[in-house]
């Protein structure tokens, strides 16, 4: 039998990792692309998607960014990593800062 729609979203928010949780979410995308899960929504989802233990969050982030020009900013998402995901066939990850 086929996994449902439902299922297998369920499946992929109850995923802690980061990188398992947007694999599962590419599963649940390519799988309904390819006609893979039926059109049924039959089980429910969860009050909070699953996260990690613990949240790492790197000092780098945290400290006065040079996103200002007198540096006063002190904003996170000035040197927050990119991460790329590869599509089907590709290998390897990229990161690259945004500064």
């Amino acid at each position: 039998p086929m996994k449902s729609v439902a299922a297998a979203i369920r499946a992929a928010l109850l995923q802690a990792d980061p990188l398992a949780k947007a694999m599962a979410a590419r599963a649940v995308a390519r799988d309904w692309q390819r006609g893979g899960l039926t059109f049924s929504f039959d089980c429910a989802m969860p009050d909070r998607p699953a996260r990690p233990e613990r949240t790492r969050i790197l000092k780098s982030w945290l400290e006065e960014s040079a996103c200002s020009a007198d540096g006063s900013d002190a904003s996170m998402h000035c040197s927050m990593p990119t991460v790329r995901i590869p599509r089907d066939g590709e290998k390897g990850f990229t990161t690259s800062t945004t500064a």
